[in-house]
């Protein structure tokens, strides 16, 4: 973790420019969330931030702007001023999900934003209910039997859909 925190504020500082690097940071710094308080990636950014306003010697306030799959705190970060006291902790809706699936997105991922570090790493996992095993849901290891056995009838055993030699 201090590695990460360490890593962060190098990086932030190295956002600024270079006459303001000697007095950045003079202020406190927002980082906005998209996700309401108490939330697991609140909960992350405010790990962060503890350790960042030490080293940084300024306070790193977590602002949470939930709603609109993000847009809201995307949209507010990308219309501050680039001085490199608003930060954002995007994510994949905010930065991939609303500029893809929206007709007019409210901003440019790769124009209104400059990527700093990525702070953490998690994974989704596909999963089923747990009675989907007794009703031969795609989680009932019987259901993957069966299509494999399928497979075998229709196909050959080696997946060909030839028939005959």
């Amino acid at each position: 973790m201090r590695k990460l925190t360490r890593l962060l504020a190098v990086t932030v500082v190295v956002l600024v420019a270079l006459p303001a690097a000697a007095q950045y940071p003079a202020k406190p710094i927002r980082l906005l969330m998209p996700f309401p308080a108490g939330a697991t990636a609140d909960i992350v950014a405010r790990i962060v931030a503890q350790p960042l306003s030490q080293v940084l010697g300024q306070p790193v306030l977590v602002d949470n702007k939930p709603g609109a799959d993000g847009a809201i705190a995307a949209e507010l970060t990308a219309r501050s001023v680039p001085d490199g006291y608003t930060l954002f902790s995007a994510g994949n809706t905010p930065m991939l999900g609303v500029p893809t699936l929206r007709k007019n997105p409210p901003y440019d991922p790769v124009a209104d934003f400059a990527p700093i570090t990525s702070m953490v790493k998690y994974a989704f996992f596909l999963v089923d209910g747990a009675r989907s095993v007794q009703r031969g849901g795609i989680g009932d290891p019987r259901s993957a039997q069966r299509a494999r056995a399928h497979d075998v009838r229709h196909r050959g055993h080696h997946g060909s859909s030839r028939q005959g030699g």
